[in-house]
């Protein structure tokens, strides 16, 4: 089964998600379900105190849904839809690239302090199938079925987190990745190397 999409175009979304730590706050909601603002703090690390302004920013522009909850007496959020949130890519519109090249820098930033603190963890694991951390740089002249053979790879990793989440995958270890593929400007191949 295909994960559902909210595909996030609009302006005020994309300027919202410049935040590395709005982004983390998504993130984190889309990992946990329903959660509260101390669910969420957890996650990050962070202080719930810290976390109400992004929050509001977050809700006042769609991008999560505030609820409150009488039986625990709090706020709750989610995400408008569960599963994968997909920014759209306006290749032919500056102001859309200038937005998502500073999304993904947020991003970018965030998977090197992840990755970092993921050595400081006393259940890193480098090694075998159940490797928590991980990183790896390629880059090769791809054929366009290598291509579509790539992009369907990244969209299953997306997919097997999304199910981690509709599933309520609460015994598991939280874990995030962040994955790019970029074109690269085509240079001349060196032979005196």
């Amino acid at each position: 089964m295909a994960p559902s999409q909210m595909r996030i175009r609009r302006t005020e979304q994309l300027d919202a998600l410049t935040s590395p730590v709005r982004q983390q706050i998504v993130d984190a909601v889309c990992g946990l379900g329903l959660c509260s603002v101390s669910d969420i703090a957890a996650a990050l690390g962070r202080p719930a105190d810290g976390l109400y302004y992004h929050l509001r920013r977050l809700v006042d522009v769609g991008l999560l849904i505030e609820t409150s909850h009488p039986s625990r007496g709090q706020m709750l959020y989610t995400t408008p839809s569960p599963g994968i949130l997909r920014l759209v890519y306006e290749p032919n519109n500056p102001e859309n690239v200038a937005r998502i090249t500073r999304i993904v820098a947020g991003m970018l930033r965030t998977a090197e302090r992840d990755f970092g603190a993921g050595f400081e963890k006393v259940n890193a694991r480098v090694d075998g199938p159940d490797r928590n951390l991980n990183a790896a740089r390629q880059t090769a002249r791809l054929n366009a079925a290598q291509r579509r053979e790539v992009n369907r790879l990244i969209h299953r990793i997306q997919a097997v987190f999304a199910e981690a989440v509709r599933n309520g995958e609460a015994d598991g270890e939280f874990l995030s990745t962040t994955m790019l593929m970029a074109p690269l400007e085509d240079r001349p191949v060196r032979r005196d190397c």
